[in-house]
């Protein structure tokens, strides 16, 4: 295919451009836009569509979930990482291994493709998949659970076991272990993310556990797809659990007594944080320096929006605003990055409220746990759906995610 694409001088003739094309196999190659640049003949037969009819984000709304998606795998790869991902291709058992990869210098996008048989490839996302459960269920400082969208017993690692008091031998269904005043505002959740709504949600709840004692979570909640020799994948829940137990019972001696409250927080390995109505932070608990690096007289009178990334701070302030009222319309609790001492970024999620106006204290109480470790899980995880989920049924319909 002949393009202005190669303006190199003593390649133009189509003899010269065809041993080219040869040679880079089967390749095209896009502008920052989506557009083609050029298309060789090998890609074309490979994937069977018109060279006028192959533009990335072609066949999509721009609401699309599928727009979204793949827009992800975009995005990626601009920030220069490579990007594999399957295309289901045009013969029966075939599939299409994919790399995309950005050339910062030309500021062009390159993707590549190379024909496979379908078993060998699902072998493969599978290889992975399993390598990222283990990952997951090995971790030491997360509880997991993993279930199918019809609610099955649970597949859980031993720290969801110790959470509930459960042995590894047991079927856990973990509907059963959920509070009753808690299961409305969890089955609903769970039915969005099922339906493609949302993606995936945080939310604190209560579990009740085999001996009947209660603990608080921060359940993150994702939808994942665990690859299938079937022509679909199978939709699967996955629940990372944080026990928030302890932030909570500081929160109860918070509403008795100031003193309570702080002889609580200093013992306690989560942050807290005292800060005016407007932000300026009046106390930090030692555990600020373990979490940040900073000492606590360092943060005195500094806003403590100061500390938050700036792709996090609007919805952080938006918290801020609604913790110092005391609202309840909308969760208090928020996730977002906060700077250390060192120069980076952790997660905590974090929440606060007033004082109780007993107290006489003109304030806002807050409360923060590093979630930095889950929010990488759910990164691997994430990454798992984007490289090997939807993408599969590409030429259906002429769509392409």
């Amino acid at each position: 295919m002949v393009s202005n694409f190669w303006n190199i001088p003593g390649i133009q003739s189509k003899q010269s451009l065809d041993v080219l094309a040869q040679s880079l196999g089967s390749i095209c190659i896009y502008n920052e836009q989506g557009q083609v640049v050029y298309v060789n003949r090998s890609f074309l037969e490979l994937v069977r569509v018109d060279a006028q009819a192959i533009n990335f984000f072609n066949y999509f709304p721009a609401t699309s979930p599928r727009r979204l998606a793949w827009l992800k795998l975009w995005e990626k790869a601009l920030s220069g990482k490579e990007t594999t991902f399957l295309l289901k291709g045009q013969d029966p058992g075939q599939v299409v291994q994919c790399s995309l990869q950005f050339g910062s210098d030309a500021r062009l996008m390159f993707l590549t493709a190379k024909p496979t048989h379908r078993n060998q490839a699902i072998e493969q996302v599978t290889q992975a998949y399993e390598t990222l459960l283990s990952v997951l269920f090995n971790h030491s400082g997360v509880a997991i659970a993993l279930m199918d969208v019809a609610h099955a017993p649970a597949q859980c690692n031993q720290n969801l076991h110790d959470l509930l008091g459960t042995t590894a031998h047991e079927n856990i269904v973990l509907e059963q272990f959920i509070h009753p005043d808690d299961v409305g505002i969890d089955a609903e959740l769970k039915q969005k993310l099922i339906n493609g709504s949302i993606h995936s949600y945080t939310v604190e709840q209560r579990l009740v556990t085999k001996s009947n004692d209660v603990v608080w979570v921060n359940a993150s909640v994702s939808l994942i797809e665990r690859p299938s020799d079937s022509h679909r994948s199978q939709k699967q829940i996955a629940v990372l659990f944080k026990d928030v137990t302890e932030t909570k019972k500081i929160y109860d001696a918070l509403i008795r007594t100031e003193g309570k409250w702080k002889t609580f927080a200093l013992n306690s390995p989560h942050l807290f944080i005292q800060t005016s109505r407007t932000g300026q932070i009046i106390y930090a608990s030692p555990a600020v320096e373990r979490t940040l690096g900073f000492r606590g007289e360092e943060l005195l009178d500094q806003p403590i929006a100061d500390l938050i990334h700036p792709n996090d701070l609007n919805e952080f302030k938006r918290a801020l605003r609604q913790w110092a009222i005391g609202a309840e319309s909308i969760p208090r609790g928020v996730e977002s990055q906060w700077k250390t001492q060192s120069g980076e970024w952790v997660y905590l999620y974090s929440q606060g409220q007033p004082f109780p106006l007993a107290l006489n204290i003109d304030g806002i109480a807050m409360s923060g746990y590093n979630i930095t470790d889950r929010k990488r899980l759910e990164a691997q995880l994430s990454a798992h759906n984007e490289t090997g989920s939807g993408i599969k049924d590409l030429q259906n319909s002429h769509q392409r995610v």
